[in-house]
């Protein structure tokens, strides 16, 4: 009979961040396939968590608080930054349009996608459950970063064909505007 021990395990670390990475990054992915977009509820959940984020841990560092470990350091406040840079970006956009705040906009929306939400992803993670991210060996890295990246890949394929597995109907009913290559409902 095959027993699961009580302590922590490199497997069981892999396991917990694989599976809270993918719940963050799936829908991400799949709107942007289904709409060629991130949605605003998506965007003001990245910008929210890393503003918090970079506020509190701002904080911890000028007050110099005693911490093991800063939960924002070097790279992160860039990351940080991002989504409230893109949020900038996107009311330039709006107030000043021309080609090339689209360009500024489009460039801060991809990297606040690409680079800030698995930093953000990652220090939600060092923040709350520390011993997730004791992955020692980097072979468990390379593992997480793989497994990370064909989720993001499967939820935007997903949605880019969503057709092939949900009908307009479907998105309807979920309170959704169906993509415009939903499978249309049988007659």
């Amino acid at each position: 009979m095959t027993t699961v021990s009580d302590r922590p395990t490199p497997g069981r670390h892999l396991v917990i961040a694989s599976v809270l990475i993918a719940l963050e990054v799936w829908p991400i992915g799949f709107n942007l396939g289904a709409y060629g977009t991130v949605f605003w509820n998506d965007f003001f959940e990245i910008w929210i968590v890393s503003v918090v984020t970079l506020l509190s841990g701002l904080y911890l560092i000028l007050m110099n608080e005693k911490t093991d470990r800063p939960p924002v350091r070097g790279i992160d406040l860039l990351a940080m930054f991002l989504p409230s840079i893109w949020f900038l970006s996107e009311a330039a956009d709006r107030l000043y349009p021309g080609p090339l705040l689209d360009g500024v906009q489009a460039l801060f929306q991809v990297l606040t996608v690409v680079f800030a939400l698995p930093v953000v992803a990652g220090v939600m993670l060092r923040v709350t459950m520390p011993e997730v991210l004791k992955l020692r060996s980097a072979r468990l890295n390379l593992v997480l970063i793989a497994i990370t990246l064909a989720i993001c890949a499967a939820s935007y394929l997903i949605g880019a064909r969503n057709d092939l597995i949900f009908t307009c109907e479907d998105f309807r009913i979920s309170g959704d505007e169906p993509p415009a290559n939903c499978f249309p409902e049988r007659q």
